[in-house]
């Protein structure tokens, strides 16, 4: 739901900022700025937690040529990753540094990242 809730604010501030401005922001790319770092933090686990789901039980890790394994839980490893990848994406020094990337590449700021 937080997905969901980050596409809506940020559509609703781009919305209101062309309301008040000259130059309008593009609503499409704010909103995909504004849920980037849910759907990175969360893409991994929900990928590999379908995949479990989808082949009854069996991680990929498990899989070798000649031998048989019992079940291996890989939540944790998961939900580590997806804690890692969360602080990651959702880090104020990190967002300034691909900000001024990306306004470097294209000679100005991209507002809608604010979103």
């Amino acid at each position: 739901m937080d997905v969901f809730s980050h596409g809506l604010w940020t559509g609703a501030v781009a919305k209101t900022v062309n309301l008040k401005k000259e130059k309008t922001l593009r609503v499409w790319l704010a909103v995909i700025f504004g849920i980037f770092p849910d759907v990175f933090a969360f893409a991994a686990a929900f990928v590999f937690l379908g995949y479990i789901k989808l082949t009854g039980g069996k991680s990929p890790f498990m899989i070798r040529p000649g031998k048989v394994e019992a079940p291996i839980s890989q939540e944790p490893f998961i939900l580590r990753l997806t804690h890692y990848f969360y602080n990651f994406s959702h880090s104020l020094f990190i967002f300034f540094i691909i900000f001024a990337l990306v306004a470097w590449y294209y000679k100005k700021p991209v507002l809608e990242m604010g979103g």
